[in-house]
């Protein structure tokens, strides 16, 4: 539950007999993580369009005490499968992306451990279908890449959980059929003017814009974005999900409104803002 930065990492590369060691490890429980980082096998099928990720993996918990923990031996495993197939938003977006060389979908983990092993990726099929092979379990946030500038995925759901917005997770033995993912060249802008108490065009600090909805708070931050206003104090939030909103403006590091202890602080004093699929809201004022 913590950031990346306060979790402990310890890394250990296998020899050629599979041993491996780690020293000066504090007490504590654990969880040994194995990745076969060698002989990544990269292989695009022309049947399938395929591209493998890492081939193998494990997961063992440990709890480390005063004592050493010698003769561990951790079985590895076969990875996961995650299938689905691409939508489009229209016709004229389903057109120019089957026209596109190189349009793939990636899977990154979080939090990374550490692996050197590459993002799994995949190709897409002449139907738009995709298939993952050989994923170990974890966490994930899935992208479309290749697109054209200013579109991308709008939604990618399965069993009726948007994972864009709450991430993709991988469990041991279970193989995921049936992600939808939508590619769209219309999701909608949010912009306007941020003013000074005085009502004169202002562009010290941040305008932020957030969901109302707190469960969104926790999830990947795709629906949270912060933004400098420019020249006359303007603002504008591109590619923002349909939803409804709270817009302000705050004096704030970068990043921090993704801290939902900052985004409970502010709420109270911001504005509400409903985007609608296809709509762009403009000409908002914004007041310090």
């Amino acid at each position: 539950g913590g950031r990346l930065a306060d979790i402990a990492r310890h890394l250990a590369i296998t020899d050629s007999s599979g041993t491996f060691a780690f020293g000066s490890v504090p007490r504590g429980q654990y969880v040994l993580e194995v990745r076969a980082n060698e002989n990544v096998v990269l292989e695009a099928r022309a049947n399938e369009n395929v591209v493998y990720a890492t081939p193998m993996w494990a997961g063992v918990p440990l709890s480390v005490a005063d004592v050493n923990l010698t003769d561990l031996v951790v079985p590895l495993n076969e990875g996961m499968t995650l299938s689905g197939q691409i939508q489009f938003a229209s016709s004229a977006v389903e057109s120019a992306v089957r026209g596109l060389k190189g349009v793939h979908l990636t899977l990154t983990r979080i939090p990374q451990i550490g692996s050197r092993s590459p993002n799994p990726r995949a190709l897409l099929t002449e139907d738009g279908r995709f298939v993952f092979r050989n994923l170990a379990p974890g966490d994930y946030v899935l992208r479309v890449e290749g697109l054209p500038y200013g579109w991308l995925a709008s939604s990618a759901i399965v069993d009726g959980r948007e994972t864009l917005d709450f991430g993709l997770r991988i469990q041991p033995g279970v193989n995921i059929e049936g992600l939808a993912v939508t590619v769209t060249d219309r999701l909608p802008e949010v912009s306007g003017m941020l003013r000074d108490a005085a009502d004169r065009p202002s562009t010290a600090g941040w305008v932020v814009l957030f969901p109302k909805d707190k469960a969104y708070w926790t999830g990947t931050g795709r629906r949270m974005q912060g933004v400098r206003p420019g020249t006359e104090g303007r603002f504008v939030f591109r590619s923002v999900p349909p939803g409804t909103y709270l817009l302000l403006a705050a004096d704030a590091e970068p990043g921090q409104w993704l801290d939902p202890s900052f985004l409970e602080k502010v709420a109270s004093r911001a504005v509400r803002v409903v985007v609608r699929e296809g709509e762009n809201s403009t000409d908002l004022v914004v007041q310090k």
